[in-house]
């Protein structure tokens, strides 16, 4: 059990890249902040919903390679692992949504990412 939320809590920070809350989340578990949303159901959808358009305003390429790299270290040993994901850094790198982010910020406007 522990595995699976330590696995929950891990994704969760990658693929919303949500400092302050991920922050509070790890320290209060993202488990329980979700089993607290099950317990009033009408709050889940709200949560599920405000998620997943967290992770859909990120770059939809770096995302999924993202989800890949997660997948991958559940099945490999350590090594493996960090050099799937050293790869895939190199992948995301080498995108324009790499750059088209980099300048957003710089210019403090919302990125429009285009993916490749």
């Amino acid at each position: 059990m522990e595995y699976i939320k330590a696995e929950q809590q891990g994704s969760t920070l990658i693929l919303t890249i949500n400092r302050p809350h991920c922050m509070n989340a790890l320290n209060n578990g993202v488990y329980e902040e979700i089993i607290a949303c099950l317990e009033d159901a009408k709050e889940l959808m709200p949560y599920a919903l405000a998620m997943a358009e967290k992770i859909g305003s990120k770059a939809s390429y770096a995302v999924s390679l993202a989800k890949s790299a997660i997948y991958t270290s559940q099945s490999t040993d350590l090594p493996n692992g960090c050099l799937r994901e050293r790869n895939l850094l190199g992948l995301v790198f080498a995108t324009h949504d790499k750059q088209e982010g980099m300048e957003a910020f710089l210019a403090r406007r919302k990125p429009e990412f285009k993916d490749f």
